[in-house]
């Protein structure tokens, strides 16, 4: 039989600082509809037709454009994100 592995110390200090929820939330709401519509009308075909024409793709900064956009919106409609 193979002994346990021995545990990572830095694995270990991580689990001592995150604790688990007491309680889960449902994930799918109407912003998470939103973001998916948005995701499908915009960002996707400027995806697309910057691969075509420039050859390039958005990649991480369609990723980081997305973010602080709901972001900046969240907090102009005095509303909360939350990280789960």
């Amino acid at each position: 039989m193979n002994p346990e592995p021995a545990q990572d110390q830095e694995l270990e200090q991580y689990r001592s600082l995150v604790s688990t929820p007491d309680s889960f939330s449902e994930g799918f709401t109407k912003r998470t509809a939103l973001g998916i519509i948005f995701i499908a009308v915009v960002m996707m075909p400027s995806s697309i037709y910057r691969g075509l024409i420039g050859g390039e793709s958005l990649g991480a900064a369609a990723e980081l454009v997305t973010i602080i956009l709901f972001a900046e919106l969240a907090r102009r409609s005095f509303k909360l994100l939350s990280k789960q």
